[in-house]
């Protein structure tokens, strides 16, 4: 009995190191954290956002704000925009145009958000420094020709626009890094969650830089379905997924506030809980069934979608 469970766990490992007999073409492609080179429902925001861009690049101070719920696709409209910005660049040999991703919920300090944006940039500046003379070095070797910097921070709301000594320390290092490059040109790029962000700027900082706001609304139905539609083009096997699985993912997903990211979760558990059982289908009753577990969890679900 105990030889014949142990051959029956090396067969399942065998499947797995071979990723034989799965549904899955590219699990990748369906966590929330991957990019996709176009989002769909979010050409109005790529517009908006590309021309304050553009008017950023003429004005040195610029600030664009993005805002909406969790899910809208505000992160992640922002990495494709900066990956293509990247590309083309290499492309045709620019080297002047640098941009910055920072996360302002693992970088917290004005000292770390320097650190970080000059080792992302490429410039041979030690980090030992104390922060005065990290932000002089900083403008001296930045500003020895015409340069263009996207800096973008997202979870903005975690650090910035209270009134805690820390968040005007922030200010005052983006209002310093936008008034005192003379020749490089700098656009700021704020991602909140939180609807009022706009509202805790100070007085100071609205004075100092111009603000270009985008609101990200939560996806309709209608519009998570055909997100959800090429998700499973790039995700899975062909015929793993009926339309009626995707229609009733999509009315979940818009029933919990039009979330992304809970969408995908429901689509990817789903898949895995249909492959456990050793089905070539994903059918209803697995992404019910899936739905009803992150609703017996402690939040509607968490950004890794773990599900035991």
């Amino acid at each position: 009995m105990t030889s014949r469970a142990f051959e029956s766990l090396d067969e399942v490992f065998s499947k797995f190191l071979q990723n034989k007999d799965s549904i899955f073409k590219d699990r990748e492609a369906l966590s929330h954290g991957y990019v996709p080179y176009k989002l769909y429902h979010r050409e109005k925001q790529y517009k908006s956002i590309f021309e304050a861009l553009l008017t950023g690049y003429k004005n040195k101070n610029s600030f664009i704000l993005c805002y909406g719920d969790a899910g809208t696709g505000k992160t992640s409209l922002i990495m494709s925009l900066l990956n293509k910005i990247s590309k083309k660049c290499e492309e045709i040999g620019c080297n002047d145009i640098f941009t910055s991703l920072i996360n302002c919920r693992l970088t917290t300090t004005k000292y770390r958000i320097l650190v970080n944006l000059i080792s992302q940039i490429g410039l041979p500046i030690p980090s030992r420094l104390n922060f005065n003379k990290l932000f002089q070095r900083f403008k001296k070797e930045i500003d020895t020709k015409n340069r263009f910097i996207i800096l973008v921070l997202d979870e903005i709301d975690r650090i910035f626009g209270n009134s805690s000594k820390n968040a005007k320390n922030i200010a005052n290092l983006l209002i310093s890094l936008s008034n005192q490059l003379k020749n490089t040109k700098l656009c700021i790029i704020g991602i909140s969650k939180d609807l009022n962000f706009k509202n805790h700027l100070s007085a100071e900082f609205l004075s100092n830089i111009s603000i270009y706001l985008c609101e990200f609304q939560p996806y309709n139905a209608n519009e998570m379905r055909y997100i959800l539609s090429e998700r499973v083009i790039l995700g899975f096997c062909p015929g793993v997924v009926s339309e009626r699985v995707l229609n009733l993912i999509a009315v979940f997903s818009a029933e919990a506030g039009g979330d992304a990211r809970y969408a995908l979760c429901l689509l990817q558990k789903a898949g895995e809980l249909a492959e456990r059982n050793g089905e070539k289908t994903i059918t209803e009753e697995h992404v019910k069934n899936v739905r009803k577990i992150l609703k017996n969890s402690n939040s509607k679900y968490n950004g890794y979608c773990k599900i035991n």
